[in-house]
């Protein structure tokens, strides 16, 4: 039996982004694992398949916010709105930068790959005329 494995630690599993939008990708030795974004919790026991939900804040401390102020759950974070205008005035955290980037990723590398396949069918349509243009000649 051959006992020499060769272990590369300059792997990056999470370089195809594996986990899902609301958690963070964390390499460990052979492996990966995914941990949930802030403000936001596990949905079950294994996060890259159930995925993370976000925090109600404001159901967990209803004390989280100043008087005079109502809290407003908001994805991944809260915020503390003036009972009398409609706009958030107090303790806006976190809305939305993490998803927000992920998404932005995930959204060029959906334009990347469109735009490659595109690409493709034009030269393929391109080659194709040129090939029946050959045969009309013969």
């Amino acid at each position: 039996v051959n006992q020499n494995f060769y272990f590369n630690s300059n792997i990056n599993y999470c370089s195809n982004e594996p986990c899902p939008l609301s958690a963070t990708c964390v390499n460990t030795d052979g492996s990966y694992s995914c941990v949930c974004n802030e403000g936001y919790k596990a949905n079950g026991s294994d996060i890259r398949v159930d995925g993370c939900v976000d925090i109600n804040e404001c159901e967990e401390s209803p004390a989280i916010c100043p008087s005079q102020t109502k809290c407003v759950n908001i994805f991944g974070a809260f915020a503390c709105v003036n009972d009398l205008t409609p706009s958030p005035v107090l303790d806006v955290r976190n809305i939305l930068t993490v998803d927000v980037a992920d998404y932005n990723r995930r959204l060029v590398a959906v334009l990347v790959i469109s735009s490659i396949l595109i690409l493709v069918v034009v030269f393929a349509y391109a080659a194709r005329r040129e090939f029946r243009k050959s045969l009309e000649k013969f």
